[in-house]
């Protein structure tokens, strides 16, 4: 009997182990199968341009890498000190004034294994197992050159290579002649052409009836079709800090979500891309607009690093009409009178262009508490869905803010009219309680004076 009962014990005691260990596997083992493996390429550079030429071919290089990978780690041939390459899923080599590549560097290239993309003048055959190597003589921006390396580059990297146009109204301001941009809206919505439109952020002067106009008009363009696009504020001077210019971009976006507009991406130069006082703002957003229009200048660094986005469209001109290649928005000016503007709609659409959905692009921006999201679905704020299927003109939209106001106030009022009728009824029992208190005191202190 006695042994029957420690038995009894012993299986219990396991029973109790087996538990404790089933439980702490449940709520302490971290789940280790949910954790992104992001792709690396690295780029070797001697020169960002070649000797007496403008182009600066080092961006031209990022911004393809921007497109295959998530991270881009950029290094100059004489800062390399020996780190080991296989973390890297591809290496470009960029040589333009052929210098020449350190024993270190040849050493670790040649025990490589995956894909190595020269580009420039070097090919180095002489060192390198040519089944590794693929060699491009140039980067040149026309349609059949840059298919043919993004095919190459889409097949290395397990991609599929696609052609997405876009239409993009470019710089429209509350200056804007805002009666035509609505014949033009009007006029897209007629051909079926979705439209991406960028606007500035406002931070100053919100209030003003100008504002408010604008706001309607964008309004509008949301309800049409539109999608709106936010650029980062004008700057007097390219020394601006990052944080200054954050605090605008940041304090912009709230103000357009308080006029029920809600921007979904973010269009910069690429000359912001190698801001390092930006790349917390750039973090932002999964989804950039990159203006390549503008001399980015001197690019002269012994390393830098990029973070790729989910999508990135490269801006166009019209005229450049070979540039249409991968993700493109054709920039349409609006400062065009109707004429104008439709006469350029009639010449792209005679080209067999096809503009995509701009839902098509699944895009994200997060600022503060504030999260909106664009996909096939529609577009949400914070989870909720502020699709505008119906128009909200100014009177409608100050007729729903002033009825959020009066409810908020009257709330205010229920809520402190409850609050005072409560105080009310604690004071009259607090001082009903005191006074039975003083009187029971009182007749206490009589009884022991008459004794």
């Amino acid at each position: 009997m006695i042994f029957k009962n420690k038995l009894f014990e012993v299986k219990k005691l396991i029973m109790l182990v087996l538990i404790f260990m089933l439980i702490n596997s449940l709520c302490f083992t971290k789940n280790v199968y949910g954790v992104e493996v992001r792709e690396k390429v690295l780029v070797l550079y001697d020169s960002y341009k070649e000797y007496g030429e403008k182009r600066n071919i080092l961006n031209d290089l990022n911004r393809i890498c921007l497109e295959v990978t998530d991270d881009i780690e950029i290094m100059r041939f004489s800062a390399y000190e020996g780190a080991d390459l296989s973390q890297y899923k591809a290496i470009f080599i960029l040589n333009l004034s052929k210098d020449t590549l350190s024993e270190s560097l040849k050493q670790n290239l040649i025990k490589y294994n995956n894909k190595i993309f020269c580009v420039g003048k070097e090919s180095y055959n002489d060192f390198l197992n040519t089944d590794k190597v693929i060699y491009i003589e140039e980067l040149y921006f026309d349609n059949y050159n840059y298919k043919k390396i993004y095919e190459v580059l889409y097949k290395n990297f397990n991609k599929e290579y696609e052609k997405n146009t876009y239409l993009y109204f470019d710089k429209v301001t509350p200056f804007n002649d805002l009666n035509v941009l609505i014949e033009e809206i009007d006029y897209l919505k007629k051909n079926g052409i979705p439209f991406f439109i960028e606007v500035p952020p406002v931070f100053k002067n919100e209030n003003l009836s100008a504002m408010n106009r604008f706001a309607e008009v964008l309004r509008y363009a949301q309800a049409n079709g539109g999608e709106i696009v936010l650029t980062l504020p004008q700057l007097v001077s390219l020394d601006v800090q990052g944080k200054n210019i954050e605090e605008k971009f940041d304090l912009g976006f709230k103000n357009y979500i308080n006029y029920w507009i809600y921007p979904t991406a973010i269009s910069i130069s690429d000359y912001w891309l190698y801001r390092d006082d930006l790349k917390e703002l750039l973090k932002k957003t999964d989804t950039i607009f990159i203006d390549s229009n503008v001399d980015i200048g001197i690019l002269e660094f012994d390393k830098y690093n990029l973070s790729s986005y989910k999508n990135v469209i490269e801006k166009v001109n019209l005229e450049n009409g070979n540039n249409l290649y991968n993700n493109v928005a054709v920039n349409i000016s609006s400062k065009l009178s109707i004429n104008e503007f439709k006469n350029k709609i009639k010449e792209l659409l005679e080209k067999d262009i096809y503009f995509k959905d701009t839902h098509d692009i699944s895009s994200s921006i997060t600022i503060d508490n504030l999260n909106i999201n664009s996909n096939k679905k529609g577009i949400f704020l914070n989870d909720k869905n502020v699709v505008q299927v119906q128009f909200i003109d100014s009177e409608k939209y100050k007729t729903v803010v002033d009825g959020y106001e009066n409810q908020r106030r009257d709330d205010v009022n229920i809520s402190l009219d409850k609050t005072n009728k409560i105080l009310v009824i604690i004071s009259t029992v607090v001082v009903i309680l005191f006074i039975i208190i003083a009187l029971i005191s009182f007749n206490i202190d009589k009884r022991k004076f008459l004794k």
